[in-house]
């Protein structure tokens, strides 16, 4: 009996080692085998994440840099562009001729205002995706800055043989503080969807002022909001332009709306045509009486190194009976003023000395 339990005792002692071996070998085969998928699977994986990480990287640089390039490009022209315009539209408007030529002059002023409106178009729609659009509240005459508008159209809608008919409360001769350049151009874009889209009929603007409120109206005898939507998608299909202009003005306009706190609506008329309601709190400024006057004997300083611009500029000044003097760079204007003093200084803030 002791000899048959040593003899069992042998065996599964053998049996054991013999198993430790085989898990041992195991282990260690399955050692090898994570080595093996460590070292040709996830070590060229991580290789080539690596190299996708860096060209993605390299394609988010480059699209920054063309963005700044954009950027860049964008801001020099519209600089370079305004420049020239902004003088054509002062030196249109300083032309003296015959009367039987101021139809050429309207469409000269008309057609500079629509360029100068697209342009302006560009600069809100980079400031919009760049988020630096912002308010620049000023005091001004608001029966003024709405007509400086409905002037600009008023040969659009002879060309087109419309009627421009004007209703402004008397309540508008006032001082207010508002972004009127803002204002301006939600008026401007109003009119001139107004008269895109009216082929016959007229154009109504309705303004007045209570309760420190703005309200104005646009009418029109055109296509309604409904024809014109089918037809905007119909353009969109078919890739044609029936109805020209850059198709944000709109969504600039509800923007400028809301960050005036204000409101927009637009409706079908009853019959034919669309109207647009606008609602904008204004502040009202006491402080500036409707016959300011500019005092007498300012001296002026013009600093400009374009000479449309410095030709322009002094002719408005010395039709205001202001003294302007010129420099064509900043050194000479810092020449000019070490030697002289003046009342106020017109200067390019771009300009090559």
């Amino acid at each position: 009996l002791d000899t048959a339990v040593s003899l069992f005792e042998q065996q599964a002692v053998k049996k054991v080692d013999w198993i430790s071996s085989i898990e041992l070998l195991c282990w260690f085969f399955t050692l090898a085998l994570l080595f093996l998928e460590l070292r040709f699977v996830f070590m060229p994986m991580e290789k080539r994440v690596l190299e996708t990480l860096q060209k993605y990287q390299q394609q988010k640089e480059f699209a920054e840099q063309v963005s700044n390039n954009k950027e860049h490009f964008i801001a020099r022209a519209s600089h370079e562009f305004r420049t020239p315009l902004q003088g054509l539209i002062t030196s249109i408007d300083e032309l003296k001729i015959p009367t039987s030529q101021q139809d050429i002059q309207r469409q000269a002023r008309y057609c500079s205002a629509r360029l100068l409106a697209m342009l302006d178009e560009l600069q809100d729609l980079q400031a919009l995706s760049l988020n630096r659009w912002s308010l620049n509240p000023t005091s001004d005459n608001l029966l003024t800055t709405i007509n400086k508008v409905l002037v600009v159209y008023e040969y659009g809608c002879t060309e087109k043989g419309l009627k421009l008919i004007r209703e402004l409360a008397a309540s508008l001769d006032c001082a207010v503080i508002v972004d009127h350049a803002r204002l301006q151009q939600i008026v401007n874009e109003l009119l001139s969807n107004a008269l895109k889209f009216t082929e016959q009929g007229e154009v109504k603007v309705i303004a007045t002022l209570n309760n420190n409120q703005l309200s104005l109206s646009v009418e029109d005898t055109g296509c309604g909001f409904d024809h014109l939507i089918e037809q905007l998608e119909l353009d969109s299909t078919e890739q044609s332009n029936h109805f020209q202009g850059l198709r944000t003005g709109l969504a600039r306009v509800q923007y400028i709306v809301d960050a005036l706190k204000g409101e927009i609506r637009f409706e079908n008329n009853r019959q034919q045509g669309a109207s647009v309601f606008l609602t904008l709190p204004l502040e009202m400024d006491t402080t500036l009486s409707k016959s300011s006057s500019i005092p007498d004997n300012l001296h002026c300083l013009v600093v400009e190194d374009n000479p449309l611009n410095m030709l322009v500029l002094t002719k408005l000044l010395t039709a205001l009976n202001i003294h302007a003097e010129c420099a064509e760079n900043g050194k000479i204007a810092c020449e000019m003023v070490a030697k002289k003093s003046y009342d106020v200084i017109f200067m390019d803030l771009n300009m090559p000395v």
